[in-house]
């Protein structure tokens, strides 16, 4: 939802969820398996990983720092494989995983899929 940004004092949509991740270098794993489209440094100097695992659905993984990207665009990962490491790149404020899902282009709300592909919060 909406929420005011600690860096900038603006307040923007916060489309995903931050998961505390164990801290800095923390395993990072893929929720489904699918296709990587995007491994890199995003316009906010995010470390990215983004994947399509068909159908309209896309996970993000964001905040690494170049060490801890793992894959490439192109690579085929598996659900519950290691594609990253924990970072604090970009706009962020502390080391954890920033994670956000799509359909079809649109954000949507990622904890009814975590809890779908059995990912558990807390």
């Amino acid at each position: 939802g909406v929420r005011l940004r600690p860096l900038d004092k603006v307040w923007r949509l916060h489309s995903g969820t931050d998961l505390n991740a164990g801290g800095c270098e923390g395993p990072i794993c893929a929720a489904r398996s699918g296709t990587v489209v995007f491994s890199g440094f995003d316009a906010n100097d995010n470390g990215t990983i983004t994947i399509d695992h068909g159908n309209g659905v896309r996970t993000s993984y964001l905040h690494q720092y170049a060490s801890g990207l793992l894959v490439r665009e192109g690579d085929k990962v598996t659900a519950g494989q290691q594609i990253g490491r924990v970072g604090s790149s970009g706009k962020s404020t502390r080391c954890h995983l920033h994670f956000m899902v799509s359909v079809n282009g649109s954000p949507t709300d990622p904890v009814p899929f975590m809890a779908a592909v059995g990912i558990e919060l807390g």
